[in-house]
């Protein structure tokens, strides 16, 4: 551990209190191809085990929290609002930019995440709504 001041003790202290503070859940989803035989690929979608590390747990629930961002982009000469969203994460789930998120019955398309950061307590993750 980098000499910060940070012991093992308190940042899983820290990451214990930041579990609590997400109040939904999601799947976080890993796409499969499989071919039929005749030439066509079917992608079907298969949701991801995360292992809490409070209680050491396994389940494809993941605790969450959703932030709406506001987003404006440039679209043929006009300023447009885009949806982007904001998902927190424990720090050891499985999300890579392949995964899709499934919250509250809507699928989500990762943009961008942190990942693998000293002393990580959440992953943030930028999504967007999948139409």
């Amino acid at each position: 551990m980098p000499t910060t001041g940070m012991t093992a003790a308190r940042l899983a202290m820290l990451r214990a209190q930041v579990l609590i503070l997400m109040p939904d859940t999601c799947l976080i989803q890993l796409p499969t191809n499989t071919n039929d035989g005749a030439g066509h690929v079917t992608q079907t979608w298969a949701s991801q085990s995360w292992t809490n590390y409070v209680t050491n747990a396994t389940s494809t629930s993941i605790p969450c929290r959703m932030d709406q961002l506001n987003s404006h982009q440039l679209i043929n000469g006009r300023v447009e609002l885009i949806k982007v969203l904001r998902l927190t994460i424990p720090y050891n789930a499985p999300i890579s930019e392949s995964t899709r998120i499934v919250y509250s019955g809507n699928n989500y398309a990762v943009v961008g995440y942190t990942a693998d950061k000293s002393l990580q307590i959440s992953n943030d993750v930028t999504v967007q709504l999948v139409v």
